[in-house]
């Protein structure tokens, strides 16, 4: 199982394919900084059609009406293994036990294999997509796979467009710490100063807590791929606009690491928004219903008042 566990986790990376190339988030750097990753031959995909992540413009989006998530073990005790890999941490489930993710307008059910943040050098940035014109100094993703293969390896290989389903929430400063987040920024400091840092009987309900009130608003599905080299197009992308609330404290120790780590990877730990080209981009609105209903109404009265006007 562990070997089944380290090969996925090998061909997933953060999903970032480590193996397929050097790369990094130095924006100066012409060989392997973002502005390179679409003309570099090591990673093709990374000049595809559906690359992500894109900037959401609501007003440019396709209203529907949002369907209820329903989630599976999000609140059970797990063991996960908290990766510093210095450009994101890493959590990623260890074991059998499986998180599930379904409903929510997705066409299948998928299992959570990890999920990881990106983050900029000050709070002004650090997303990765944005939401009509805004950027938020982090967003997390939580990476799934679809149910239907055995394996995130398995799904990864099969080239299919919703091979993946990922989750993504941006991060929003307040002034007052957000305790819920407390325990995952004390493990990313013990992942700091530890290799292969594993932490038993965790579960995600800490996190979950805002991350599950976030998935009671509005959110925006596209197709798209992985944010990292190879930028394998193969991701169902849900962005919601509700954020998670975080101190500019508590960001400053999620970006606090040795100067040697940022010359190495840059400081700015995200890829700029791609062109979403003829993609359509859906906005899944918890007040549709309400909204369409309102507007038939009005429609209703004008024509009505029309009709007595001419009587």
């Amino acid at each position: 199982m562990l070997l089944l566990i380290s090969v996925t986790l090998l061909l997933v990376g953060n999903i970032q394919a480590d193996s397929a190339g050097a790369w990094n988030y130095i924006r100066t750097d012409a060989d392997n900084g973002p502005e390179s990753w679409n003309s570099n031959v090591a990673f093709p995909e990374c000049a595809g059609a559906s690359n992500s992540p894109i900037a959401i413009q609501e007003d440019d989006s396709t209203e529907v009406a949002a369907v209820a998530w329903e989630l599976t073990g999000w609140d059970t005790a797990h063991t996960w293994t908290v990766d510093d890999k210095h450009r994101t941490f890493e959590y990623g489930l260890e074991g059998d036990k499986k998180i599930t993710t379904e409903g929510g307008g997705l066409v299948n059910k998928y299992n959570l294999l990890q999920f990881h943040y990106h983050w900029g050098g000050d709070n002004t940035k650090g997303s990765e997509h944005t939401l009509n014109g805004k950027e938020y100094p982090m967003e997390v993703h939580f990476v799934h796979w679809n149910s239907e293969y055995a394996t995130a390896g398995e799904a990864i290989a099969s080239e299919d467009a919703d091979a993946l389903a990922v989750l993504g929430f941006f991060f929003e400063i307040q002034a007052e710490d957000n305790d819920e987040l407390a325990p995952y920024i004390t493990q990313m400091e013990a992942a700091r100063n530890h290799e292969n840092y594993t932490t038993e009987g965790v579960n995600v309900d800490n996190l979950s807590i805002p991350v599950k009130y976030a998935m009671t608003g509005n959110y925006y599905r596209y197709m798209g791929g992985l944010t990292t080299p190879g930028c394998n197009q193969i991701v169902r992308w849900t962005v919601f606009d509700t954020t998670i609330k975080i101190s500019a404290a508590q960001m400053s120790k999620i970006r606090t690491q040795s100067q040697t780590y940022l010359d190495q990877y840059g400081e700015d730990f995200y890829r700029d928004p791609q062109p979403i080209g003829s993609r359509i981009v859906a906005k899944y609105d918890v007040n549709y219903l309400n909204s369409a209903s309102l507007n038939v109404a009005c429609l209703s009265l004008a024509f009505l008042s029309v009709i007595i006007k001419y009587l």
